[in-house]
């Protein structure tokens, strides 16, 4: 069987990937609940070096290298999996090459690129769901975020210069890309005021009320899917938060050069999609268009599949 090629967007909130199939999509929260013992619940469950890991049950604290410690590779498992599930000629217990496409912050990337590949690089043996998986990561290619979601339209806005706003947990990465579709690298800034900063806000303000929520609570409220137990107070809360937000990073953003007033743009990202209503309502924004929550993941596939060709 050929090496498999797995893309996967390690975001700090969230973990997406993208199947051989383009429709084979998987996202769940970066974080795990460790234990010893086999939980009751076997949906999202690795089993790895004796322990068990039941994936995306709770949201890691932000990590700037994600090589620090074993949870970014644990996490990634689940999508290595997906992969391989897919693969008509797989059989269990045989083991499986991978070439794993990955993504970082366009701050870290020089930085970072060599060691987050090497990161990866590994035989293991794994359980996903009750399933043994043997893989060898034979390959990994890394990428810069932002970018990449912008190969997913590149035939769309040839000749044009575009802004590219990547709005994630942690990061938000800017960029300007060329009428010819080159980076303009000198354009390049990446902010650490992503969507977390925004919930930390929030949180942070209704603690000094003795009231306790949840960041799944606060997107309901940002997405105007209110519980109906919430009250009027913290709705208000919460929508002159966002917008605040919203309006600080976008004047920020022109400030730094980004001119969204004469240049389209092209918002990616998770947290882009949670502040969409609010970016919309924006004057200064004259064109725009929001990508999927997997448009890096997405950039990294188309990336490394001409990659791999051009080393053919």
């Amino acid at each position: 069987m050929k090496a498999i090629l797995v893309s996967v967007d390690n975001g700090n909130k969230q973990t997406k990937t993208i199947g051989l199939n383009i429709n084979e999509k998987m996202v769940y929260d970066s974080g795990y609940v460790e234990s010893k013992e086999e939980p009751l619940i076997k949906e999202k469950l690795i089993k790895y070096r004796g322990m068990y890991y039941s994936i995306g049950q709770k949201r890691f604290p932000v990590l700037f290298d994600k090589t620090e410690n074993d949870s970014t590779f644990i996490l990634t498992l689940p999508a290595i999996a997906n992969a391989i599930k897919s693969e008509k000629n797989y059989a269990s217990n045989v083991e499986c090459e991978i070439i794993l496409a990955v993504g970082l912050p366009l701050s870290s990337f020089g930085k970072l690129k060599t060691t987050f590949a090497n990161y990866f690089k590994r035989k293991v043996e794994f359980q996903y769901e009750g399933i043994t998986y043997l893989v060898n990561i034979k390959e990994v290619l890394v990428f810069p975020q932002g970018y990449a979601a912008y190969m997913q339209e590149i035939k769309a806005y040839k000749g044009v210069e575009v802004l590219v706003f990547d709005i994630g947990g942690y990061t938000v990465d800017c960029l300007k890309v060329k009428k010819d579709a080159t980076l303009d690298v000198g354009s390049i800034i990446c902010r650490y005021d992503g969507i977390i900063t925004l919930f930390n806000s929030i949180q942070n303000e209704l603690r000094k009320q003795n009231i306790s929520i949840t960041e799944e609570q606060i997107q309901d409220l940002i997405l105007k899917n209110q519980p109906i137990f919430i009250n009027e107070d913290i709705m208000n809360l919460v929508d002159i938060k966002t917008e605040k937000y919203v309006e600080n990073l976008m004047n920020s953003l022109k400030e730094e050069g980004f001119d969204t007033s004469i240049n389209p743009v092209i918002f990616s990202g998770g947290g882009a999609l949670l502040l969409k209503s609010y970016l919309e309502k924006l004057e200064s924004l004259k064109y725009y268009e929001f990508q999927d929550q997997f448009a890096n993941s997405f950039g990294y596939k188309l990336l490394a599949e001409k990659s791999l060709l051009k080393d053919q």
